[in-house]
């Protein structure tokens, strides 16, 4: 599973509990007051990349619970193609 591998590298984040679910509008969901993360079963029919974009998105939210600059900093830390990933994701 690709959360196992990536999982490693983000130090100093809590125990969490993964859910899989079919969404409408989100490919994920970091619920930091119940420390689950949920992600959008369609994940499953996209490229390795765009899934490990999502994990590294939702990984991130326990960094920072938001959208900030601070957010996307981390973000790029751990996927410099951020913006094409969701580009790609949109389309």
């Amino acid at each position: 599973m690709e959360l196992q591998r990536i999982l490693p590298h983000f130090p100093n984040i809590p125990s969490f509990t993964l859910k899989l679910r079919n969404m409408k509008t989100r490919w994920g969901v970091n619920n930091f007051g119940s420390k689950t993360i949920t992600l959008n079963t369609e994940l499953l029919k996209k490229d390795l990349d765009l899934i490990d974009y999502v994990i590294i998105h939702e990984l991130c939210h326990f960094y920072e619970a938001n959208h900030s600059d601070r957010f996307w900093r981390h973000v790029e830390e751990y996927y410099p193609k951020y913006k094409e990933a969701r580009k790609r994701l949109r389309g």
